[in-house]
């Protein structure tokens, strides 16, 4: 079998159902399998998908293992020489599995590769980016934000000027879409389960980079990603779940004493940004039903909220990672 499709899931049974009908809408000139490994969720999508697509192979976890766990899990089962590693809120477009493979079998010294990754409104979506550091940590996620301190490490780690219309080299690929030779995959031991959820295809991509070999982005294969669905359930546990995979992905790598004291840093300077966020949605909140609408006032509303509960919720949390 030439490849292996794996889609983790969780609770958005809809996407995962209109995902495989796209995949079937544009079949591959390629044998192919997909397996999707549900998260214990609570909508019906395992019972959706033993109705409405038999032949699929699904592992029905009886808890939500993460992306990367639950990824892993997939390939162990996958029978696939490549592994495409998809989110369930990506579409299929003519021919995106087809130009994925033939551009790897013709290029047998790329370790992965990502596509061209659209928005719904057919805008292109920005899916490469430099490495992460603490720089850009700091200016993206603490009160240095709002006085411009390593700003240029931040747009470095965006990488605006990158072209999406050119195949080129990268560091990071978007993890909603990877394609990957299984023993490539294996090779590294797969994602690494310590990130339940974000920074598990940064840190693989990593990996590659410092073993010398080569992660890609090819145009010329696309498909759509409506991005964060599942994550967006849950605003604040996104938040955590972002910030304490990021400080375990820079400790990671950052030797000796030198993680645990920027570690420590940067949990104080994301505190310190939370509290300024809560305060001024606070206020802001308090004002806008004077000079904007509704809906802009609850959108305020909802960050002070988010900041809220993360404080409450999950800060004694970041503060163990």
């Amino acid at each position: 079998m030439k490849l292996s499709i794996i889609i983790v899931s969780w609770n958005v049974k809809d996407h995962v159902n209109d995902c495989i009908n796209s995949i079937k809408k544009y079949p591959s000139k390629y044998t192919f399998e997909i397996i999707v490994v549900d998260n214990h969720s609570a909508d019906g999508t395992v019972e959706l998908l033993q109705q409405h697509h038999p032949e699929i192979k699904i592992i029905a976890n009886q808890e939500n293992h993460g992306f990367g766990r639950a990824n892993n899990q997939g390939a162990k089962i996958a029978e696939g020489e490549y592994l495409f590693i998809l989110n369930p809120d990506t579409l299929f477009l003519e021919g995106t599995i087809n130009k994925l493979i033939d551009f790897m079998d013709s290029h047998p010294d790329i370790a992965m590769c990502g596509p061209k990754v659209m928005n719904e409104n057919g805008s292109v979506q920005r899916s490469v980016r430099h490495f992460q550091t603490w720089k850009a940590a700091f200016c993206r996620y603490s009160i240095l934000k709002h006085f411009g301190i390593f700003k240029s490490d931040l747009n470095h780690w965006r990488w605006r000027d990158f072209n999406y219309e050119q195949q080129g080299d990268v560091e990071q690929l978007i993890g909603a879409a990877l394609l990957i030779k299984k023993k490539t995959f294996d090779f590294f031991g797969g994602f690494d389960e310590r990130f339940f959820m974000y920074y598990e295809e940064v840190d693989l991509c990593y990996r590659i980079h410092l073993n010398g070999q080569r992660n890609v982005y090819y145009p010329g294969a696309e498909l759509v990603h409506i991005g964060g669905r599942s994550s967006s359930q849950i605003p604040a546990k996104k938040q955590f779940m972002i910030l304490q995979s990021l400080v375990s992905y820079l400790k990671k790598y950052t030797k000796g004493f030198k993680g645990s004291i920027l570690s420590g840093l940067f949990k104080f300077g994301v505190l310190t940004l939370q509290i300024y966020d809560l305060l001024f949605y606070f206020i802001v909140f308090l004002l806008a039903g004077l000079f904007v609408s509704n809906k802009k006032r609850d959108k305020f509303k909802n960050r002070f909220i988010a900041a809220y509960d993360f404080l409450t919720k999950y800060y004694i949390s970041f503060l163990r990672v």
